[in-house]
């Protein structure tokens, strides 16, 4: 199915050619122009936010928008309804409130299901099945970013779209309780459960399985190309980066002998957070969510990683006369020696689909999930404090829940060991 409006991402460029910023922008399909009020909103409450931060928030005004037109035909085609349906920007520029309490309802049981089953509503005959908000659900997390980010975005249009020039204190007081009172409307109906908990990482036996194959050279031939996929594979299984962080690693982050206490050294990853960085010239940069830190990995992937940098990679930008700065590149092709891009990321992990011990659905973030649920395991059987070091490592907050996501399997694993425990005692 497919919806009225989708994202674009444009890049603007300097006169000369020498710098670029990355944008995103909503479109309609049918019009092919840009929808000027959420493109607005993106820049005035989310302009310094990261890329994919940007286009989240795009993919929810867009659902709100779908929406919208789903209301719109419904007053057409209904012979009940008793005047058509105005859209939330018309209403505030006619003084009347943006929508109505009933119709915030409406909108937040509809941004419990999926995308799908609202093109399905809209290109049905029948007015009837686009009454009904029924289908499947998507998580929490996901309903509940939709109903914020669409509450914030109405809450804006009624202060934003106000067609008075000059407001009194007082009629400033009472437009922002207006907005407030909307944005809270839309806060009720977020969801207080949390989703469960999805066990991603690798099993023990698969994750000797990959350390065997990478042994071994797994089904990365000997070449430039090679070595480097085989390099990157290792690298995301040791280090746990996120897909982004490995992308936006410079060959300076690679730290071959970080002393990490008096006398003891080991190898060491610096990540940096860069967002929107002049210097990165691929057109989808990769996101660095969380912040930047030191990662440490072993001594000799560290030293596999120089190697790299001062062979197959200085050759591939020496032949291209590139002066990238980030780590990984291309090795053949138009693209030689510019920067690795997702796409080619996810190609590179696709290859060990062929190996049968190995899920389908393996990705780099599988193998973030694995590397951190084995240091959980690792750190709890030495007794150390696990959640601290998976912390430091995955580089969350202390307040975050995230360190428990990623040790799903550790932690139902020391649960399954108590209750055998448990079970011996009683028997």
């Amino acid at each position: 199915m497919t919806l009225r409006f989708r994202i674009e991402l444009l890049l603007d460029t300097s006169p000369d050619g020498s710098d670029a910023v990355r944008r995103v922008v909503l479109v309609d399909r049918e019009t092919e122009l840009q929808h000027e009020l959420a493109v607005a909103f993106l820049l005035d409450e989310f302009g310094q936010k990261p890329l994919n931060t940007q286009i989240a928030v795009l993919l929810d005004l867009a659902f709100f928008l779908e929406w919208q037109l789903l209301r719109t035909r419904r007053a057409e085609a209904s012979r009940k309804a008793k005047a058509p349906f105005i859209s939330p920007e018309s209403r505030v520029l006619a003084g009347i409130r943006a929508l109505t309490n009933r119709e915030i309802t409406e909108y937040c049981r509809w941004a419990c299901l999926s995308a799908d089953k609202l093109a399905t509503a809209l290109q049905d005959e029948s007015s009837t099945f686009a009454l009904l908000a029924t289908g499947k659900a998507v998580k929490f997390g996901t309903s509940n970013r939709r109903i914020r980010t669409t509450g914030n975005y109405v809450a804006w249009l009624t202060k934003e779209c106000d067609p008075r020039s000059e407001l009194t204190a007082e009629e400033h007081r009472m437009l922002e309780a207006s907005a407030q009172s909307i944005r809270m409307e839309f806060h009720k109906h977020i969801a207080t459960g949390d989703d469960s908990v999805e066990v991603r990482s690798l099993n023990d036996e698969q994750r000797s399985s990959l350390e065997r194959a990478l042994g071994n050279g797994g089904p990365f031939p000997q070449t430039p190309t090679g070595r480097r996929d085989s390099l990157i594979v290792e690298t995301l299984h040791e280090s746990g980066l996120r897909a982004g962080e490995l992308l936006k690693l410079c060959c300076v982050d690679v730290i071959e002998s970080w002393e990490y206490k008096p006398g003891h050294f080991t190898g060491c990853i610096k990540v940096v957070e860069a967002q929107n960085d002049p210097a990165d010239t691929r057109l989808h940069e990769p996101a660095c969510k969380t912040g930047g830190g030191l990662v440490p990995i072993s001594t000799s992937l560290a030293t596999k990683l120089i190697e790299y940098i001062v062979g197959d990679r200085e050759a591939a930008v020496f032949k291209s006369n590139s002066t990238t700065p980030f780590l990984f590149v291309n090795h053949e092709g138009k693209y030689e020696g510019s920067p690795l891009g997702r796409r080619n990321l996810n190609r590179i992990l696709a290859k060990l689909k062929s190996f049968e011990s190995l899920p389908s659905t393996i990705s780099p973030h599988v193998l973030r999930h694995t590397n951190l649920n084995h240091v959980y395991k690792t750190a709890t059987a030495k007794g150390r404090d696990a959640r601290e070091i998976v912390i430091q490592r995955g580089r969350w907050s202390t307040r975050s829940t995230m360190p428990d996501r990623y040790a799903a399997r550790a932690i139902e694993g020391r649960s399954a060991e108590l209750v055998q425990q448990r079970d011996r005692i009683i028997s």
